[in-house]
C-alpha cells in the first residue's frame, strides 16, 4: 500500500469517525471543552501570580486531559467496536481492525487538542518556558502514549458494560495516583504507585521542560514509556489477531 492511498485511508476513517459523533455534539462540547476550561479558568485564578504553581497546575492540567479524553473516552470507543455485533458492521468497510482503531485514537487526540492548547498558551503567557522543544515533544508523546494504552485496555476489556464503569474509574485512578495536582510525597508504598502510573511519567516529561525538579531523571521516565508502548503494541497484535469473526448464513 503507498503513502498516499494509506494517507488517504485514514483521513477517511477519522471523518468517519467525526460524522458518526454529531449526534453526541452536545456531549462531547460540554465534556470535552466548556467543562475542563471552566476548570482551567479556575485553576489560574487560584494559583495566581505564581509561576511554579502555575507550571505546575497547568501541566498537571494538560496530562488530566489527555488521560480523561483517552482512557475516558478512546478506551471505551474500542471496546465497543470489538463486540461481535458490532465488528460485523465495520467487516463492509474495506479498512482492517488496526486501521480503524488508529483512526479512532487520531480523532480523540484531535477532539483533545483545543484544551491543551488553551493550556500550552497560558503556560507560554504565565511561565518561563527553559526547553520549550522538550516540553512540547513531551506533551506529544505524552498523547501517543496514552493513545496506545488506551486502545490496549479497550481490547483487553472484552465486557462493554463492565467497561463502562471501569473506565471511568480508571481515569480518577491514574490523575489521583498521579503527582497531576500533588507533589509526589507520603509512604515509599505510594511512591511505588505513583511511579508504576505512566501519567507520572509523562508530568516527569513535561515537568522537565519547564525546568522542574522532579522525582526521577526523565531519561528513565522515556525508557519506561517506551518499554509499556512496546509491551501493549505486543497484547495488541496478539488480540487482534486471534479475534475472528465467523460468517453467518
Amino acid at each position: 500500500m503507498n503513502l498516499g492511498r494509506a494517507w488517504s485511508r485514514l483521513r477517511l476513517n477519522v471523518l468517519f469517525e467525526l460524522k458518526g459523533m454529531r449526534l453526541y455534539w452536545m456531549q462531547i462540547v460540554s465534556s470535552l471543552f466548556i467543562m475542563p476550561l471552566a476548570l482551567l479558568f479556575i485553576q489560574l485564578m487560584a494559583s495566581g501570580s505564581d509561576s511554579q504553581k502555575l507550571g505546575y497546575g497547568l501541566s498537571g492540567f494538560i496530562a488530566a486531559s489527555m488521560v480523561g479524553s483517552l482512557i475516558g473516552c478512546l478506551s471505551l470507543r474500542v471496546c465497543n467496536m470489538m463486540l461481535p455485533d458490532v465488528l460485523e458492521l465495520y467487516t463492509t468497510f474495506s479498512l482492517g481492525k488496526l486501521e480503524m482503531i488508529i483512526g479512532m485514537s487520531i480523532t480523540y487526540c484531535l477532539l483533545s487538542l483545543p484544551q491543551i492548547i488553551v493550556a500550552i498558551a497560558a503556560t507560554a503567557l504565565l511561565v518561563p518556558i527553559p526547553n520549550l522543544a522538550l516540553y512540547l515533544l513531551a506533551i506529544l508523546f505524552g498523547m501517543f502514549t496514552l493513545a496506545v494504552v488506551s486502545s490496549g485496555l479497550g481490547l483487553i476489556v472484552k465486557n462493554y458494560y463492565q467497561a463502562m464503569g471501569l473506565f471511568p474509574l480508571l481515569t480518577f485512578a491514574f490523575v489521583l495516583l498521579s503527582p497531576a495536582y500533588v507533589e509526589q510525597s507520603g509512604s515509599e508504598f505510594l511512591k511505588v504507585i505513583f511511579l508504576a502510573n505512566p501519567l507520572t511519567h509523562l508530568l516527569n516529561l513535561i515537568r522537565s521542560g519547564l525546568g522542574f525538579a522532579t522525582p526521577i531523571e526523565a531519561t528513565w521516565s522515556l525508557i519506561y514509556m517506551i518499554c509499556l508502548i512496546v509491551a501493549i503494541l505486543f497484547v495488541e497484535r496478539r488480540k487482534l489477531r486471534d479475534f475472528y469473526i465467523l460468517e453467518k448464513y
